[in-house]
């Protein structure tokens, strides 16, 4: 008999097998060779529409654009079975560019190729390449702090709040997200009202560091998977950011009680102060001027010159240890626990609708809870006409290239592990 006849009779009765074993899961048409492989990440086909398949980067490229469940970037391997739904062939490009039939792979449902999934595949690379550097030489000790995650421990979900990166909508789609009736939901967004923290909270308990190796050990001994998710924002905007809601205006009518001021503000003032004025001069403070604000404050924020400025700010974050940071400007790699923690998605907060939707997609969390409080636009303060990155280079005009090269010290592991950039006046960083 020939050769090529034994291969198709092998083919044949693999799926057979496979067909008998899943015979209680119900599937539609199957797709043909063709329609499975266009969907496959990393197939490119540059003759059109009756061109041959130009590229397949890796068995287990075959597995990574389908998604019941999705498995991580890093987890993707060339065994990998999905275990769900109708047969297709998996297919392995040979040096002479022909086709051959390579294992047999269950799948939920053919679905378009996802932009995304290879724009997270590669942040995560860079995140591993990074924290790989970082651990071989590291300028300061890592931290090893779980209790910032909210963890949805029957979902294996698990998030950490980059406060200023979009957190407040994520607090509330937590709740979402989780496995609570829409009664008990109801209840807590009323005994909240408008405190995202604590509602996302009575959906992820805080965890202990004991607490949180249990449920790891719980998730590997029940062979489930979890995903990671982490939404981080340019460092430098997300600082201007933090300033302009925690300190830069009050969020009470007696700014003096306010917990900011109370906490920080006044503190930054008596230090900093002396200097701002030898730098900037008195007028610089007047109420003409927004009291030292670069634009003005909406609501009659800033009342007085007593609030910091925001140079007399960034003395202080250069100044500070990490480790007494307030979240809200404390770098990412050191409260999220970067490079100790791991993370499979990063979804950042310049694309951060369009992300998100597709992190729900990939991961099959779309199912779970309604997309549109994504787009919700919570806690919102920037004038309509200007980005975020306008923002900050107007608010970076009053610090000094030295004040940046300082600044950018605090952040650097920010910028690296999510490549991130900054150009401004004749300094590029990194």
């Amino acid at each position: 008999m020939p050769k090529c006849a034994n291969v198709v009779i092998l083919v044949i009765v693999t799926n057979i097998v496979t067909l008998t074993i899943f015979s209680n899961i119900k599937y539609e048409k199957l797709p043909s060779l063709s329609e499975a492989v266009s969907i496959i990440p990393g197939y490119s086909n540059s003759g059109g529409q009756n061109g041959g398949v130009e590229h397949i980067s890796s068995p287990s490229a075959l597995i990574g654009g389908f998604s019941q469940p999705q498995p991580q970037p890093d987890q993707l391997s060339s065994n990998y079975v999905i275990q769900t739904g109708r047969v297709i062939q998996s297919v392995i490009e040979d040096n002479s560019q022909q086709l051959a039939v390579a294992s047999t792979t269950v799948v939920s449902k053919v679905e378009e190729k996802k932009p995304f999934v290879s724009i997270f595949q590669k942040r995560k690379q860079i995140l591993n390449e990074v924290c790989e550097q970082t651990k071989k030489n590291p300028r300061e000790p890592l931290v090893n702090d779980p209790s910032h995650l909210f963890i949805l421990q029957d979902r294996g979900i698990s998030w950490c709040p980059v406060f200023k990166a979009g957190s407040s909508t994520w607090l509330a789609f937590t709740l979402e997200l989780s496995s609570k009736s829409p009664a008990v939901k109801a209840q807590i967004k009323k005994n909240y009202i408008g405190n995202f923290l604590q509602q996302g909270r009575q959906a992820a308990p805080t965890m202990s560091r004991s607490s949180f190796v249990r449920y790891k050990t719980n998730m590997r001994r029940q062979n489930k998977t979890e995903i990671s998710l982490i939404i981080v924002r340019h460092p430098f905007e997300r600082l201007v950011s933090a300033y302009r809601d925690k300190l830069e205006r009050t969020h009470k009518v007696a700014y003096l009680k306010d917990f900011y001021y109370k906490t920080y503000g006044k503190k930054i003032v008596a230090k900093f102060r002396t200097k701002a004025i030898q730098k900037f001069g008195d007028e610089f403070f007047s109420a003409k001027n927004n009291y030292g604000a670069p634009l003005p404050v909406k609501d009659n924020g800033r009342p007085s010159s007593d609030l910091p400025i925001f140079w007399e700010f960034v003395q202080f974050v250069i100044e500070s240890r990490k480790g007494a940071m307030d979240e809200h400007w404390k770098p990412t790699f050191n409260y999220c626990s970067m490079c100790v923690l791991n993370y499979d998605y990063v979804i950042k907060f310049e694309d951060y609708l369009n992300e998100a939707k597709a992190f729900l997609k990939t991961s099959n969390l779309n199912t779970l809870a309604n997309e549109e409080v994504l787009e919700q636009a919570i806690n919102p303060n920037r004038p309509g006409e200007m980005s975020s990155s306008d923002i900050t280079e107007k608010y970076f005009g009053m610090l000094s290239d030295e004040d940046i090269n300082k600044l950018y010290q605090v952040y650097q592991e920010d910028f690296r592990l999510f490549n991130y950039t900054f150009t401004y006046r004749k300094m590029k960083f990194p």
